[in-house]
């Protein structure tokens, strides 16, 4: 089920050096305010609650959603390895 992005609660996060928002849930993408992006995280076969991939679209491991407020590079590939660079700063936002 894909979440409502006015209604839910989100934790301020460090991706690629830059901020973000972070959740654990699906984001219903029509509901994300203009001028943010909306990525997907991907948690491993292993550990699916760790994220290892930014992504467009996940459909299993779904590890949490991020929204930016600019756009991250995506290679051909489909995903972007993050090794490290999502970093929890422990504030929330709504």
């Amino acid at each position: 089920m894909s979440m409502d992005a006015m209604k839910e609660q989100f934790e301020h996060v460090e991706l690629f050096g830059k901020p973000a928002l972070f959740t654990n849930s699906r984001m219903d993408v029509s509901t994300v305010p203009l001028g943010f992006y909306c990525y997907n995280l991907r948690g491993s076969d292993n550990d699916p609650g760790r994220p290892v991939t930014l992504e467009l679209y996940v459909g299993v491991n779904h590890a949490g959603t991020v929204l930016t407020s600019e756009p991250v590079k995506i290679p051909k590939s489909g995903y972007k390895r993050l090794r490290d660079e999502l970093n929890f700063l422990g504030d929330e936002i709504s």
